[in-house]
């Protein structure tokens, strides 16, 4: 929420050790706190990041993307007799300064995701890419996967669940026939042997940490995941108890694949 702050910006570049060290000093915090987002305040959008606190939750180390109402920081901040805006900036600086913070962007107005549950049981909704990392900084994308099956098929508190069989045809047999690659997204004689080995009871998403590994120091969200025992391509075990085995049988795709011969 205090990212386009000007006293925020004079300090971001800080190495995080650094930055942290600076935001907890008493006339640093009330400064950015007596400040706005500038420009961007006139951008609706951007004007809820800042503003929302009804919308933004804090994430935790087991992550929970469907908090209740109680867990928003407008919430918390009540509770505790304290400026939403005072007990945001605190709540950042956990973890030393490593703590995150989920908005709701969107599909999240009551609190629920009950409509996502039913849109994702029609025959026309398919479960699929997002944006090839286009908001790498914001997003972690790459979960999305795990967190169906371990969300939607085993934890759901909140309302009904998938069935785990349902959930992976969505991720597996659809999303093939979406992109016409007819060779693979079933166990089949002739088929491709593109297969996860889960342990599906312990599985678990962590939360996301930012790593700053692309070019020119770029950052992107990864979020660390315990239960994939090994994941195989092609026949070939690529990645066993979380490590690369050095296979490297995938290839570029430059159309649709069609079905085996004779299946």
């Amino acid at each position: 929420p205090f990212a386009q702050h000007p006293t925020f910006l004079k300090l971001a570049e800080l190495p995080l050790p650094e930055l942290v060290v600076e935001l907890r000093k008493p006339e640093v915090k009330q400064q950015i706190l007596g400040e706005k987002t500038g420009y961007l305040e006139d951008v609706p959008f951007y004007y809820d990041v800042a503003h929302g606190f009804d919308k933004i939750y804090p994430l935790g180390d087991n992550p929970e993307y469907e908090p209740a109402p109680e867990d928003s920081m407008a919430a918390r901040a009540k509770q505790a007799g304290r400026d939403p805006y005072e007990f945001t900036y605190d709540e950042l600086l956990e973890r030393e300064g490593k703590a995150l913070l989920f908005m709701a962007v969107s599909e999240y107005s009551d609190h629920s995701l009950d409509p996502l549950w039913e849109r994702m049981q029609r025959d026309d909704c398919v479960v699929s890419l997002s944006d090839a990392g286009a908001h790498a900084r914001s997003i972690c994308d790459a979960s999305s996967t795990t967190y169906l099956l371990t969300h939607w098929a085993r934890d759901r508190k909140r309302g009904p669940k998938l069935s785990l069989e349902y959930v992976v045809k969505l991720q597996a047999h659809d999303t093939a026939r979406l992109y016409g690659f007819l060779d693979r997204g079933v166990i089949k004689p002739g088929y491709r042997a593109d297969l996860n080995v889960i342990d599906f009871e312990g599985l678990r998403l962590h939360a996301p940490e930012m790593t700053y590994d692309l070019p020119g120091g770029g950052a992107r969200l990864l979020q660390p995941v315990d239960g994939y025992r090994a994941s195989v391509v092609a026949g070939e075990i690529t990645f066993e108890n979380g490590r690369h085995t050095g296979a490297l049988p995938g290839k570029l795709l430059r159309g649709p694949q069609p079905a085996p011969a004779g299946v």
